[in-house]
């Protein structure tokens, strides 16, 4: 029986190894690709690799099969260091850049396990302790958010103070089709909103600062998992455009 992880550093060692081996197309990692449903994403790298990949010590090309423990206790393990993101706001931008790896890798998003984003797969990052640097401190009422090297947990919950001025200016009301979850699903959908980031923290992949009002818009699920599926994401006008060509 193959030898668990014991550490951080193994689990960088075994992504890199992934990476490296999985440009190799003629090999039994590339075959697999559309079977990873557990996906962990590391930041400074930018890179994802899958649970059967991570969990044992050392894998590479020659010993890597594809099989070992179930995926249940592949997770638990690896759930000492990573959290998973919930199917909603950051889910779908983190999602774009693994179509975005997994097109870089086998030259296909569709590459991906259907799973990944409608069952019962994931995406995974690093728990905060074993992030590179802490999220920025506001500053003049805008927001610090970004910087590739900086990231923890925080960087896809974003600036919770930044979702709250958005919020109080726009309100609960989707910018794209207009509705509130409210009025459609009644008191268990009171205040709930995602918020979109106009222009993508890993398109700028630099420390800035988000002003509220200018950089973020409320979005209902349906509108912001749509505009993330294309790579980059759509424009808020372009969606709005294909609402309104369906609609009429």
């Amino acid at each position: 029986m193959p030898e668990i992880i014991e550490d951080w550093d193994d689990i960088v060692e075994n992504s890199n190894e992934f990476v490296k081996i999985i440009e190799n197309k003629q090999n039994l990692t590339y075959e697999r690709f559309s079977l990873f449903r557990l996906w962990y994403y590391f930041p400074k790298e930018k890179t994802f690799a899958p649970n059967k990949f991570l969990i044992n010590k050392n894998t590479t090309l020659e010993n890597y099969s594809g099989e070992g423990f179930s995926a249940n206790r592949d997770n638990a393990t690896l759930l000492k260091y990573f959290d998973q993101i919930p199917k909603e706001e950051m889910f779908y931008e983190l999602y774009s850049e693994l179509e975005e790896f997994a097109f870089r890798i086998t030259g296909s998003k569709a590459s991906l396990n259907l799973d990944v984003l409608h069952g019962n797969g994931g995406i995974f990052v690093p728990k905060e302790k074993f992030t590179y640097n802490q999220f920025g401190d506001e500053e003049n009422n805008g927001f610090s958010e970004g910087k590739v090297k900086r990231i923890s947990v925080n960087r896809y919950e974003r600036d919770k103070n930044a979702r709250k001025k958005c919020i109080e200016h726009y309100g609960y009301k989707c910018d794209i089709c207009g509705i509130i979850l409210s009025d459609l699903y009644g008191n268990i959908a009171e205040d709930f909103i995602h918020i979109h980031h106009i222009i993508e923290l890993s398109q700028i992949r630099e420390e800035y600062t988000v002003d509220p009002i200018n950089d973020l818009r409320p979005l209902c699920p349906n509108c912001h998992s749509i505009i993330h599926r294309k790579t980059p994401a759509l424009s808020l006008e372009e969606l709005k455009k294909r609402i309104n060509i369906f609609r009429n």
